[in-house]
């Protein structure tokens, strides 16, 4: 005869306790981590949240240590800057002191030293300021390497294969020369008409485009073709087109065609005006084209760009060319403002 041992009792007490074992570890780990979805298999829409919150809260923690380290360059750099100042002062006190004419020829030697020695401290500390191997105050340690100078180079050189037409990139004649020729001269008139177009053969032709628009004229729809070669180096500090730094009403709204000529010789020293160039700002999208620039030296604060501060080109190039600014800086465009397709520059920029 068949028989069956069971024991259904055990059975149901050992599923409930594997059961009651679960739950119990669950409710541990949760009290441990102090967290109440461990795993996926805990809440999976959840669980992906919390990875990706996690995640951002890593990257916050990164910006954090980086803006810590910021601070610490900050304070290195204002710690050396009131060291400057400290001898700055003292050197001040001996200069009035040397002018109250009662002291003899051993005593302002001996004020004179001091004053050197102060001197030469000061310039040392500018010169050898240095945060992680990085220079304070100093530029010429932004220099290029001899590697990056190479690369620089090789760079250029291939840059400068594709420029296959006498320095642009693609062919700038969008104008015969007789086309240009039989536009109407910017000299001959007070005013520029929407939907016309007008040559420009001199300095001087370009630099009444910059009073006009300087003086809050609308250029919209207004195309300027050069129809020769300019150089400006004759204006010992160049007023932008487009001045925004003087009034927000002075920008360049229609198009500039340089039809394959080229500005040379053009500078610019305003180190404390931003949206510094040949054009100062251009309307969002205002193109300019077909333009080259060679032996450019443009200094100011933001938004500098040997071409433009702020502005959009097509097939332009700027060639030994220094510019120097702070925030937005560019061989070309500060800031491109509606793109730069075909363009290429090669100078120096410091920002």
């Amino acid at each position: 005869m068949l028989s069956i041992n069971t024991n259904l009792s055990s059975l149901i007490a050992q599923n409930s306790m594997s059961s009651a074992t679960k739950l119990l570890n669950q409710a541990v780990e949760r009290m441990t981590t102090g967290y109440k979805i461990n795993h996926s298999k805990d809440n999976a829409a959840n669980y992906s949240i919390s990875e990706k919150m996690n995640m951002q809260i890593s990257s916050f923690d990164v910006a954090a240590d980086n803006v810590a380290m910021g601070m610490d360059l900050v304070t290195t750099a204002s710690d050396i800057i009131s060291n400057m100042q400290d001898k700055a002062s003292r050197l001040q006190a001996l200069c009035t002191q040397a002018r109250n004419g009662t002291y003899g020829q051993q005593s302002m030697q001996a004020i004179n030293s001091e004053a050197a020695a102060i001197m030469a401290e000061i310039n040392r500390l500018y010169n050898t300021a240095e945060y992680n191997n990085v220079s304070l105050f100093n530029r010429k340690a932004y220099e290029l390497t001899p590697e990056h100078q190479a690369l620089t180079e090789t760079l250029n050189s291939e840059v400068m294969a594709k420029a296959e037409y006498n320095g642009f990139i693609e062919d700038p004649k969008t104008y015969t020369d007789a086309e240009v020729a039989a536009m109407t001269r910017v000299k001959d008139v007070s005013t520029f008409s929407s939907g016309q177009k007008y040559a420009i053969y001199s300095k001087e032709e370009l630099q009444k485009l910059a009073d006009y628009v300087n003086a809050g004229n609308d250029t919209t729809d207004v195309e300027y073709v050069l129809g020769a070669d300019i150089d400006l180096s004759s204006i010992s500090n160049w007023t932008p087109i487009g001045d925004y730094s003087t009034n927000s009403s002075y920008q360049f709204k229609g198009t500039f065609d340089g039809n394959g000529h080229v500005i040379k010789n053009l500078t610019i020293d305003n180190e404390t005006k931003d949206y510094q160039g040949l054009f100062g700002i251009c309307k969002w999208n205002t193109l300019i084209k077909n333009t080259g620039l060679e032996n450019a030296d443009i200094k100011g604060k933001d938004y500098v760009g040997a071409l433009a501060g702020f502005g959009s080109a097509e097939n332009c190039y700027a060639i030994t060319c220094d510019v120097r600014g702070n925030d937005y800086v560019g061989g070309l465009l500060g800031s491109a403002g509606g793109g730069a397709d075909n363009c290429y520059s090669k100078g120096n920029v410091f920002g």
